[in-house]
Parts: C-alpha cells; sequence; structure tokens
C-alpha cells in the first residue's frame, strides 16, 4: 500500500512539473517575434484558405495549424535566393539533382510529386485531385509543378491535398482531442506522411525545431507549435 501511494505521489508531481513546463515553453513561444508575424500572416490569408478548404469540406482551423511553423521560420530573402539559384536544376534534371523548400508553406517538389503519386493510385482521391495529376516526367511539367508551388492558392490546395491523404492513410487513429488530431497531422506534414505511424509518433516528441538539430537549445517538436497555435486561435 506504501509503495503504490509512493507511486501516485511521484506520477501526481511529475505530471505537475510537466504541465508547468509545457505552460513555461507555451509563453516562451508565443511571445515570440516569429510567433506573432506568423500568426498576423496567418490571418491575413484566413480568407482564402476558408474558401479553397470548403471546396473540399475541409476546415481551415484545422488547416492553417499545420503550416504555421513553417510560417514562423520563412525567411522571403532566403526562399528567393534558393529558389532563382536551384529551380533551374530541378526543372531540368528532376527532384534527384535539386529538391528545395518553396513559398511560406515551405513545400518541396518531392513533396507534391509524393502526392501525386498517392492521388494516381487511390480511386477516391483521384476523382478529387485529378487536375493536380502530371501525365509525364519532363521539363515543362516540372516548370509547371515549381510555378504552381510559387503561387498561395495552389499551395493551399496541396495543403488540402495532404489533408485528406493523411485521413486516408491513417484512418484507423483515434484521437482524443482535435489539438492531438493537429499535433500528429502537423508532424506528418513536417517528417513526411509517407512514414509509418511508429516514426510519426516518435517525432511528435523530438525537439528539433526551428533548428533541425534533434533536442536542441530553444527547440520544439514541430507538431507542438502546430498545436498551440490551434489552441491559441481555437480557445
Amino acid at each position: 500500500m506504501k509503495k503504490m501511494r509512493r507511486r501516485i505521489f511521484v506520477t501526481l508531481i511529475f505530471t505537475i512539473l510537466s504541465l508547468r513546463l509545457l505552460v513555461a515553453s507555451s509563453y516562451k513561444l508565443e511571445s515570440t517575434l516569429e510567433y506573432k508575424a506568423a500568426k498576423e500572416y496567418c490571418k491575413s490569408i484566413e480568407y482564402r484558405v476558408d474558401d479553397i478548404a470548403s471546396r473540399f469540406k475541409l476546415n481551415s482551423k484545422l488547416l492553417l495549424p499545420i503550416i504555421f511553423p513553417e510560417c514562423m521560420r520563412f525567411s522571403e530573402t532566403k526562399n528567393l535566393i534558393e529558389t532563382n539559384t536551384l529551380e533551374l536544376f530541378y526543372t531540368n534534371f528532376g527532384k534527384e539533382y535539386s529538391d528545395f523548400s518553396i513559398g511560406r508553406f515551405q513545400m518541396k517538389p518531392s513533396f507534391v510529386e509524393a502526392m501525386e503519386l498517392f492521388v494516381l493510385q487511390d480511386k477516391e482521391l483521384r476523382k478529387e485531385f485529378e487536375f493536380l495529376l502530371m501525365q509525364e516526367d519532363c521539363k515543362g511539367v516540372r516548370a509547371l509543378r515549381l510555378e504552381r508551388l510559387k503561387d498561395i492558392s495552389w499551395q493551399v490546395i496541396y495543403l488540402c491535398c495532404f489533408y485528406k491523404i493523411v485521413d486516408k492513410r491513417f484512418r484507423n487513429l483515434n484521437f482524443d482531442t482535435m489539438a492531438k488530431k493537429v499535433h500528429f497531422y502537423a508532424t506528418a506534414y513536417n517528417v513526411g506522411f509517407t512514414m509509418k505511424t511508429e516514426e510519426i509518433q516518435k517525432w511528435q516528441t523530438i525537439y528539433s525545431f526551428p533548428s533541425g538539430k534533434i533536442n536542441g537549445e530553444n527547440n520544439y517538436p514541430y507538431g507542438f507549435v502546430a498545436q498551440e497555435y490551434f489552441n491559441d486561435t481555437n480557445p
């Protein structure tokens, strides 16, 4: 009995300390200039995301948190330099030679190509997103894919496609809250929706955002940042 009480007490103390750390992390995160700027940007495109999401019967309140962390670390200057430098190699030679993040949502050509392949192989999604499919892998097709990726409306469309794919791939998962669902979906967006469930769940606890270094100082799990934005905007 004493051992059981001791375990309960230790568990309770650990839980309280963990909650305090989370609250402190949330406060620290939301007070950063990057968080505030990203929040302002997402607010500015909310009407557009609402409009496009409604076409696919999706909720923008679940979509925007997924890309919110990317908006936090987006650098317009860096993006312009990388795009101008690398898009020529992708257009001419494909993702094996050049694969880079584009736009506010930081989508890569390989990410879109993987979604196109998934849609092509799924009967239901193909009906809904057939207009995304390319007939062949050639210079003209790759150039068109890049033009789409540089357009915010197309990025929202790709985000909707991503959400539907994850819904399909992980349909057997149950989430206690919408915030937890956002956490998982955002992590899948960050590390790759083709990963196994266990791998994505492992990344939910790894502090690698925004520096990319595993458990680096001042880092957070990518999905945690998305979840915080969701909670912040859906009190």
